[in-house]
């Protein structure tokens, strides 16, 4: 045991590295020691990395944590960045309404690590592109306590889709309105962003029946699970590990996500690369996933579901 790890230098980081060859994890010390701080994404949606991304800055490092719970985007130590919180160097969900954590103290696991959960992996840069990290473009926010649970931002919706998309934000926030008056406060602000909004009374409808709904029990939204009916389990009998695949995605990703099926799924399941190869293609070929971009150097592929 090393106890004095956080003081260790490069001469003892190297005699380390010789000493564990066989090492399955790599840890980094945070902080100004190393220049390096994190913002913990605590959700697998990555509509939540990129609200994080819009708001404290692009990052040319993002790295993915075990079990692909969520996401470390990488930034450079700044103590400006710290002026609300005095000593401290650790935020943990300051601001209550996002699943956000700041970290610049302690120790991060980072890839290519493998742990009890899975594999953590870069899947935007490396270690080689820390030189370039930029500090966070604000601040660490003050802790903010609100009575509502964690909810991403909802895009406006036009003409064609309003009702649809209105129903399920305000399905997805009833679960942690506090009173139906709140719930119906946070939709008719959200009702506002669409293009045009909704009439009153409209608006008055969703709220009540959402708010039914989530009183009797009924309201699944936000909870995760993948669903297929009878037909479709037998469809794909002769097409086990496309299927298997697709359970796996279902389970993981929303409807509306955009998100990769990388190789490194290959350590999850148990399977060689080719393997996964044929699923993902057999997939693609039946029409399930969509590609929206090509494997390229320093980034992985994109998927949406198919319509």
């Amino acid at each position: 045991m090393n106890q004095g790890y956080q003081r260790t230098g490069l001469r003892g980081s190297a005699k380390l590295g010789k000493k564990f060859t066989d090492a399955q994890a790599l840890g980094i010390i945070l902080g100004a020691r190393n220049n390096i701080e994190l913002v913990d994404v605590d959700t697998k949606d990555e509509r939540a990395l990129a609200d994080a991304l819009s708001t404290y800055g692009d990052t040319p490092i993002i790295s993915r944590t075990a079990s692909g719970g969520g996401y470390h985007a990488w930034y450079r130590y700044s103590d400006g960045a710290w002026k609300h919180h005095g000593k401290s160097r650790r935020a943990i969900r300051p601001d209550r309404t996002k699943p956000f954590d700041f970290l610049a103290t302690g120790m991060a696991v980072v890839p290519p690590s493998v742990g009890p959960l899975g594999r953590y992996e870069f899947i935007v840069g490396g270690l080689k592109d820390i030189a370039a990290l930029k500090p966070l473009a604000r601040p660490v926010p003050i802790e903010r306590i609100t009575g509502g649970e964690i909810v991403l931002p909802a895009l406006p919706a036009t003409a064609g889709n309003r009702n649809n998309a209105t129903w399920r934000h305000t399905m997805r926030i009833a679960r942690g309105a506090t009173s139906f008056e709140r719930l119906l406060y946070e939709v008719t602000a959200y009702n506002e962003t669409n293009q045009p909004p909704l009439e009153k009374d409209e608006v008055m409808s969703i709220c009540e029946s959402a708010w039914q709904y989530t009183e009797n029990n009924q309201n699944r939204f936000g909870q995760h699970g993948a669903y297929f009916p009878t037909e479709e389990v037998v469809s794909m009998l002769q097409d086990q590990d496309a299927f298997f695949l697709l359970a796996y995605l279902r389970a993981q990703q929303g409807p509306w996500s955009t998100f990769m099926v990388a190789n490194g799924l290959t350590e999850t399941f148990g399977w060689r690369r080719h393997r996964l190869a044929a699923a993902r293609t057999r997939l693609i070929e039946m029409g399930y996933l969509l590609p929206l971009r090509q494997a390229g150097k320093g980034h992985p592929a994109l998927f949406k579901w198919g319509e």
